[in-house]
């Protein structure tokens, strides 16, 4: 059996002090999970798409905005962002899964995703700040 993108996620937030969340689509179900590892004390910065589009067909929940924003967090918005990026302090994972329970691995019907530690021609700190 394979490990579950939001297993490898979950498992870096006890007790992190700072999550970055960067990912097009986001799912409040998928959000409270992550949120529930994590101290209500960390710091909290997510970073999402928010396309008409997407968010017509079902994508991302935009109730997203307000679970960030009532645990006192930065939502943000990039209209090109295609990248899934989440560094739970100093630990940087990239892959395929956005934050959603399909991608994760959480739900009855999976998708294939990867969700794994960049190398080191990875420049992190470039990336957020883009």
């Amino acid at each position: 059996m394979s490990i579950r993108p939001g297993d490898t996620l979950s498992s870096l937030c006890p007790g992190a002090q700072h999550l970055v969340i960067a990912a097009p689509y986001i799912k409040a179900d998928a959000l409270a999970k992550v949120l529930a590892a994590i101290s209500p004390a960390a710091s909290l910065i997510c970073i999402t798409r928010w396309n008409p589009h997407d968010i017509a067909m079902g994508a991302s929940d935009t109730e997203c905005r307000t679970i960030v924003v009532n645990r006192g967090g930065s939502f943000k918005l990039h209209p090109s962002l295609h990248a899934k990026y989440y560094r739970i302090d100093d630990a940087i994972l990239i892959g395929s899964a956005n934050l959603t329970s399909s991608a994760m691995g959480w739900s009855p019907q999976s998708n294939l995703e990867i969700l794994c530690r960049p190398g080191d021609d990875f420049d992190a700190l470039a990336f957020q700040h883009a």
